[in-house]
């Protein structure tokens, strides 16, 4: 495991990561309320995930975290969600405790200790989408679940364009998300940019990206 999981072997423990983060994801940092079981809500960054085997939540598992002169622990909630607040954006080195995995055969790509970088993705914008989100929608972002949200969205086309060396969202979670919406019957369609990081392809390959989004506009838009 990646803790952002690359490939599909039986057993791979995969932590998915849906959404902005604001720190680089090996686990994934994102600006989130504590929601899921937590330490250091008073801080305004935080390292955040999801842990799930074969796309099942797992709870309890413990995750630690150390850096910066700071270390904390917690562990998943019975949606497989921890958030560990962090007091600086800067470089820290968490760790999935392999004894709490309900199966020694759960392999962890990568190690089971990774390392998390700040990227520099402003927290207060998350904190916007959320606010934007429930005063104009009613919704909680941090409560809502990926796959209730692929089939809410019922017959709206969904198109996700994303580089395969992303350093801020696994590549593998727009897989898992592409594979879960059409599994459902859903309208969706993933473009891959090869080479590229989370957006870059619109710098590697400008007409393309632009190629793709003008269509998918031009399709599905009502005049």
């Amino acid at each position: 495991m990646k803790f952002l999981s690359t490939g599909k072997p039986q057993g791979l423990l995969k932590l998915l990561i849906f959404g902005i983060v604001s720190l680089f994801v090996g686990l994934g940092l994102a600006i989130t309320p504590a929601n899921a079981d937590s330490v250091g809500e008073e801080f305004p960054d935080a390292v955040t995930g999801n842990v799930r085997i074969e796309g099942e939540p797992v709870q309890g598992v413990g995750i630690s975290l150390e850096g910066e002169g700071y270390s904390a622990a917690t562990v998943t909630d019975e949606r497989g969600r921890y958030f560990i607040g962090v007091p600086v954006r800067g470089v820290y080195q968490v760790t999935i405790d392999e004894s709490t995995l309900p199966s020694t055969e759960v392999g962890v790509e990568g190690g089971a200790t990774q390392e998390v970088e700040f990227q520099g993705f402003p927290g207060f914008l998350w904190q916007f989408a959320l606010i934007s989100a429930n005063l104009f929608h009613g919704v909680d972002l941090s409560e809502t679940d990926v796959k209730d949200s692929i089939e809410m969205a019922g017959s709206r086309p969904m198109l996700i364009l994303h580089g395969d060396i992303d350093q801020r969202l696994d590549y593998q979670s727009s897989v898992d998300f592409y594979e879960y919406a059409k599994s459902v019957g859903a309208e969706i369609k993933l473009e891959t940019f090869e080479n590229a990081d989370h957006t870059e392809g619109m710098l590697t390959e400008t007409d393309r990206y632009a190629k793709v989004l003008s269509d998918f506009f031009n399709q599905n838009l009502v005049d």
